[in-house]
């Protein structure tokens, strides 16, 4: 199932792990982001891999081994220039419509 969310500077259609943005002033301006899986600095590389079978290799007791990049929450702010996207990798990223659309913060969110 895709969601649909408007804004004065854009529509976004998000389904699962991607997400596609749409300037309402410009309808040729398309953009279009997949989520991927973060990348932990001081990481021996192995994580995020593929295995043989095609399936992520993480460890059985890692509490992200079974996510995917789906997304959980999205909004825009009140003025709709930036579109904030939360996904179940517990990574916030917040984006903004300047002339393009650009990640100007991204996040990895804790739960206390």
């Amino acid at each position: 199932m895709a969601t649909l969310l408007c804004s004065k500077q854009a529509v976004v259609c998000i389904s699962r792990n991607k997400f596609t943005l749409i300037s309402t002033s410009n309808v040729d301006k398309i953009f279009e982001h997949s989520r991927k899986k973060p990348t932990s600095s001081g990481s021996d590389g192995a994580e995020g891999q593929s295995s043989e079978q095609g399936q992520p290799t993480a460890n059985e007791g890692d509490p992200q081994h079974l996510s995917n990049g789906q997304i959980l929450a999205s909004n825009f702010s009140p003025s709709g220039r930036y579109f904030a996207v939360c996904d179940d990798y517990k990574q916030l990223t917040v984006w903004e419509a300047k002339t393009e659309w650009e990640s100007s913060s991204t996040r990895l969110v804790q739960c206390v």
